[in-house]
C-alpha cells in the first residue's frame, strides 16, 4: 500500500502558502504597513483624506479639524466664558459666593499665596454687601416733659435711686443700590428702661420719696430710607430717617396684678433720624474676615458710632419725648 502522508503534507503546505498570500493581499488593500514592504505615499495620503470625512467608529460621522491656534474659553475657570454661553460673565458677587473653589495646582506657593488672597479679596468686598444687620446702644439723654413734672421727679438725673438705662436697638437694612453709594430701606427696633421711686407731693411740690418702685419701658419701632457713602475701604458714613412709633409700658411694684393702675400702656406716632460712622474691622482682622465670608457670606464687619434723633408727642397723656442722643454699636454686611 502506498503511503498517503506525503500527498497530504504537500496539500497542507500548499494551503498554508495560499492563506499567507491572501492575507498579504488583504493587508495591502487596507493600506496597513507590512514588514519589509515599502510604504506607498499616495496610498497613505488617500487614506488620510478619507479619514477626515468618514469616521471609522460612527457610520456617516465626520471628523472636524481642531484649530489649535484659536484660544478657547475654559468652562473650568470662573472668569472664562465658553462659546455656548454656559458661563456668562461672572460678577464679583458670584466669585465671592464660590470663594474656596480653586483650579487644581493653583494653590502652589502655599502661605504667600494665602496672604495675597486675603488682601486682594478684602478690596473686592467693597460695594458687594446687599443687606446689613446690626445692633447698637443709645444712652438716654432725650428731653422728656409732662404736664405735672412726674417723669422728672421719678426718673430725673438728680433724683436719688433713679436710673435711665438707655436703649438697645436692632437694625436691618436692605440695599437696592450698592456700589459707590448705598441706597435702600431699613428698620430699627429698640428697648429702653428707666427706673425710679415715686414721690408724695403737696401742692405740686415733692414732699418725700416713696418706697414704690416704678419701671418705664420704651419700645420704638422705625421704618425709613437709608443712604450711605463709602469713604475708601475703611470708612462709611450713613443717614436714615422716616416715620416711627413708640410704645410706653409702665408698672409699679406696690400693687397686685389684678389691681387697677398696676400697668399703664400708651402709644405715640412720630419720626426719627439716624446718622452713623462705620469703621471697618475687616481690615484689622483679614484672616477672620475671609473665614466669615466662606462660612456666612459676610463681606464686612463694622464698629459704628451712632447718633439718633426722635420726636414723639402724641401720647394719650400730656407727655413728649424729643431730642437727640449718641451711642455705639456693630454692623455686619452680607451678600
Amino acid at each position: 500500500m502506498k503511503s498517503l502522508i506525503g500527498p497530504v503534507m504537500n496539500k497542507s503546505h500548499s494551503l498554508a502558502i495560499l492563506t499567507l498570500l491572501f492575507s498579504f493581499n488583504s493587508l495591502a488593500d487596507i493600506s496597513l504597513p507590512l514588514p519589509g514592504v515599502p510604504i506607498d505615499d499616495s496610498v497613505l495620503e488617500r487614506r488620510m483624506k478619507e479619514s477626515k470625512t468618514n469616521s471609522a467608529f460612527v457610520p456617516g460621522d465626520e471628523f472636524k479639524e481642531v484649530d489649535l491656534t484659536t484660544k478657547k474659553k475654559s468652562v473650568y475657570v470662573p472668569e472664562d466664558t465658553d462659546e455656548a454661553g454656559l458661563n456668562s460673565e461672572v460678577t464679583t458677587r458670584e466669585k465671592l459666593k464660590n470663594f474656596g473653589s480653586t483650579v487644581p495646582h493653583s494653590m502652589e506657593g502655599g502661605e504667600s499665596y494665602q496672604r495675597l488672597s486675603n488682601r486682594d479679596l478684602l478690596y473686592q468686598f467693597q460695594g458687594e454687601g446687599s443687606k446689613s444687620f446690626g445692633f447698637y446702644y443709645i444712652q438716654d439723654t432725650y428731653d422728656v416733659s409732662d404736664a405735672n413734672g412726674i417723669y422728672q421727679r421719678t426718673y430725673g438725673d438728680n433724683v436719688s435711686q433713679a436710673m435711665r438705662g438707655g436703649s438697645v436697638h436692632l437694625s436691618y437694612e436692605r440695599y437696592w443700590v450698592h456700589n459707590k453709594v448705598f441706597l435702600g430701606w431699613g428698620m430699627n427696633f429698640g428697648v429702653g428702661l428707666s427706673q425710679g421711686k415715686g414721690s408724695f407731693t403737696s401742692s405740686g411740690v415733692a414732699a418725700e420719696q416713696s418706697t414704690t418702685k416704678f419701671s418705664l419701658w420704651t419700645l420704638p419701632l422705625d421704618l425709613g430710607l437709608v443712604f450711605e457713602v463709602p469713604l475708601g475701604n475703611w470708612l462709611k458714613i450713613g443717614i436714615s430717617g422716616g416715620p416711627s412709633a413708640m410704645g410706653l409700658y409702665q408698672h409699679r411694684d406696690d400693687k397686685d396684678n389684678r389691681e387697677g393702675g398696676k400697668h399703664l400702656r400708651q402709644v405715640s406716632y412720630g419720626y426719627y433720624g439716624r446718622a452713623n460712622l462705620k469703621i471697618s474691622m475687616s481690615h484689622f482682622m483679614p484672616s477672620q474676615a475671609v473665614r466669615n465670608l466662606k462660612a456666612y457670606t459676610m463681606t464686612k464687619m463694622y464698629l459704628t458710632l451712632e447718633a439718633r434723633m426722635q420726636e414723639f408727642n402724641n401720647f394719650q397723656d400730656d407727655l413728649s419725648i424729643t431730642g437727640q442722643s449718641f451711642g455705639l454699636g456693630f454692623a455686619f454686611e452680607y451678600l
